[in-house]
């Protein structure tokens, strides 16, 4: 361990930036190579050398050449095991009071932790910010369609004053041309925007359509047409 971190519960965003915190700094043989898996990056949080028995496929490595993360047969399935923290080093840099969630994740980090789902399913709607949430409805009387948008992405905007110190100010990132993909809802010519109160073109490609959303603020409702 590099840093110590509360081990359960989840009552609050610890920051990672605080020296008391600091157990030993990450040596460079701790740093993980691009892989099968992901990306390169350095762990913030800890590693553990994984000792893979015969027949594991190590997808990715440490710089000192121990396996950082391999993965088993198991039945019909796979298992993964990787060799830190993805989840809390995905969120290490938002655990700041400068954070802006449409800039600090990142995408290296991020396959690490939707790898192992994305290689056996993609999901109905997926937006190309990582931080929008969409989900496919179906009226099941009508069999009219909806895809709902959801944006997760906040950032400190500035501060204010509170008593005799400062508290930081928290607002949702607005983004523009945001590409939606929707899967398995058939066919569609448009795409209403509850949000926008206009309709936005769509294109088709076998179940595939594709919605760009010029402008996407906290969420929106795309109804299918």
């Amino acid at each position: 361990m590099y840093y110590r971190v509360t081990l359960y519960g989840a009552g609050s965003l610890e920051p990672y930036g605080d020296a008391r915190s600091v157990i030993a700094p990450a040596p460079d043989a701790a740093r993980v190579a691009a892989g099968a898996m992901g990306g390169a990056l350095k762990p913030v949080v800890g590693r553990e050398v994984l000792k893979p028995k015969p027949g594991a496929e190590v997808l990715a490595r440490f710089a000192d050449g121990a396996p950082a993360a391999v993965r088993n047969a198991c039945g019909k399935g796979r298992a993964y095991t990787v060799g830190f923290f993805p989840g809390l080093e995905y969120s290490a840099a938002v655990r700041t009071d400068a954070f802006d969630m449409s800039k600090d994740f990142d995408a290296a980090i991020r396959s690490y932790v939707a790898a192992p789902a994305l290689a056996a399913v993609r999901p109905a709607v997926e937006a190309s910010q990582p931080t929008v949430e969409g989900l496919l409805v179906k009226n099941p009387e009508t069999g009219r369609q909806a895809v709902l948008l959801m944006n997760w992405a906040y950032r400190v905007a500035g501060s204010k004053v509170v008593g005799r110190g400062a508290r930081p100010v928290i607002g949702p990132v607005a983004f523009k041309d945001v590409k939606v993909t929707v899967r398995g809802a058939g066919a569609a010519k448009r795409a209403v925007s509850a949000a926008l109160d206009k309709a936005l073109a769509v294109e088709a490609a076998g179940d595939t359509l594709t919605v760009t959303v010029p402008d996407l603020a906290e969420g929106d409702v795309l109804l299918l047409e």
